[in-house]
């Protein structure tokens, strides 16, 4: 048993249960599921039905952006985010056997996404003229599959952004690469079209080298596809930074398996971050269907905490830094955006473009569309394809303010909160934080409140009590009138008002 297994392991019997479940924090498959925003979908309101622009009154500003491609050439079957498959199994036979059939899918393929490309562009001028400029502080584009755009789409779709957006040198732009893009025949092209789009960090999501595990997720690539393309992104196509998204929680993980990964992209892959990523089940995800049929398949809970403490220690041994309940950095190496996402994001807001993109502008948590019709018919009719959205009150900005603190390293500091709010951190949440620091979940000084190492473990449920009463009733009762596989729940990114059934 190597030393990081065996520490966790120590750590991982520290963990009360007993006292998890008398505080309602302790964790099942079916209901986990992280904060990603606050207020959550099942909060907001149909902008249409309420008259919502979340535009009103907005002016020039500097923002966070993050862009949605919603393309992919597989689906793997843990996948919570909104993605389109353009190569089913017809597809991918006619242009095996090749001809004219072959030649007119593909045209039909290419036509859909140029539309998308379109749309979205039209959607990023229409933001910009509406709020009279914009400044990029970060550019995120994920998706789906943004790397299943061709290079001189991924050089005009960045050629219009800069046209339209102020862009500054220091900022910092992502973009998502699937590991499958190791076998593209354009790779070397787009890899130059990104860099000379000033492209400074590349993230490949989904990252697994263990080929049993990565069967079970329905990946067309092997380990060493995605292993080989960490490293080249570096030596070969000239990139800086290389994040790498990993899933804790799926079929045949074992600790020994895990850890061999981790060990693979620290040492010979030298991966700048890592995201160790928790699975969480949706009613429309295949992966929830194999679950339902056979649990037994999957780790327990008790071996998901082991898995995440090994992430702890593998990266704690190597000089990482955990500045993010998830996310681990390679010495001073940051992801700017998720780190003001988490810590000042009402300050700096965030734009999203795209179907099911969200973001935080003019005091509005707001969502996009739920889909590519749906999107595409917004933007063809003249208008912005806002979907749902709600203005926060006063008391919801300070809520979000704590949770969102809580995710983070340093935690939420008591004095900023005075000073911002006018309100005493200690007095408004009595009740939680003695409960949390009696169960040793919760540190409290005269500085601020912050998860202890075990507290991280439950860090979603903790983070998420600190929300006010009527959010969470509203998203309760929302998701008891929503169908479990339909929009709103698919993009519920909270526990409150995650349903399954």
């Amino acid at each position: 048993m190597s030393s990081a297994i065996e520490k966790a392991k120590k750590k991982a019997k520290q963990i009360d249960r007993e006292s998890l479940n008398k505080l309602g924090i302790e964790r099942t498959h079916e209901e986990y599921y992280i904060v990603g925003n606050y207020p959550p979908l099942a909060a907001l309101d149909d902008v249409v039905e309420k008259g919502i622009d979340i535009f009103e009154g907005a002016g020039p500003r500097e923002t966070d952006i993050y862009i949605h491609i919603p393309f992919c050439l597989q689906s793997c079957n843990f996948c919570h985010f909104y993605y389109e498959k353009i190569d089913d199994p017809d597809v991918e036979r006619a242009q095996i056997i090749g001809g004219e059939k072959s030649a007119e899918i593909a045209q039909k393929e290419k036509d859909r996404i140029e539309k998308y490309l379109s749309n979205l562009k039209q959607e990023i001028s229409m933001v910009a003229e509406k709020v009279g400029g914009i400044t990029a502080r970060s550019i995120y584009i994920g998706g789906g599959t943004p790397s299943v755009l061709s290079a001189e789409q991924i050089s005009d779709l960045f050629s219009h952004i800069r046209q339209y957006v102020s862009v500054p040198d220091e900022a910092e732009i992502k973009f998502d690469v699937h590991p499958q893009v190791a076998h593209d025949s354009e790779r070397v092209a787009k890899f130059k079209a990104l860099r000379e789009a000033g492209v400074n960090k590349i993230a490949i999501g989904g990252v697994c080298l263990d080929d049993s595990v990565c069967s079970k997720q329905s990946r067309m690539h092997s380990g060493k596809d995605t292993a080989k393309l960490a490293i080249e992104l570096k030596s070969v196509y000239g990139f800086d930074h290389v994040r790498t998204d990993l899933m804790m929680g799926t079929q045949r993980q074992t600790p020994e398996n895990w850890e061999a990964d981790l060990d693979e992209l620290i040492e010979k892959c030298e991966v700048d971050c890592a995201m160790a990523f928790p699975l969480m089940f949706k009613a429309s995800a295949q992966i929830y269907k194999s679950f339902v049929r056979d649990p037994a398949k999957f780790p327990s809970i008790e071996e998901r905490d082991l898995l995440y403490l090994i992430a702890i220690e593998k990266f704690k041994e190597k000089g990482y830094t955990q500045d993010l309940l998830f996310y681990f950095n390679r010495e001073s190496e940051e992801d700017d955006q998720q780190m003001r996402k988490f810590k000042s994001l009402d300050e700096t807001e965030m734009l999203c473009f795209g179907p099911t993109g969200f973001g935080f502008v003019n005091g509005h948590q707001y969502f996009n569309a739920p889909d590519e019709v749906s999107y595409n018919t917004a933007i063809e009719q003249g208008k912005l394809p806002v979907w749902r959205a709600a203005k926060l009150t006063e008391r919801q900005l300070f809520e979000r303010d704590v949770i969102f603190g809580l995710r983070t390293a340093e935690g939420v500091d008591k004095e900023r909160m005075m000073k911002k709010y006018g309100r005493d951190l200690s007095t408004e949440y009595s009740t939680q934080i003695s409960q949390f620091c009696e169960a040793g979940l919760l540190e409290s000084d005269e500085e601020g409140i912050r998860l202890t190492e075990i507290g991280k473990l439950r860090g979603d449920e903790i983070a998420a009590s600190f929300g006010g009463d009527d959010v969470r009733l509203k998203s309760e009762q929302v998701a008891m009138k929503e169908d479990p596989a339909g929009p709103v729940q698919r993009y519920h990114y909270h526990p409150h008002g995650h349903r399954l059934r």
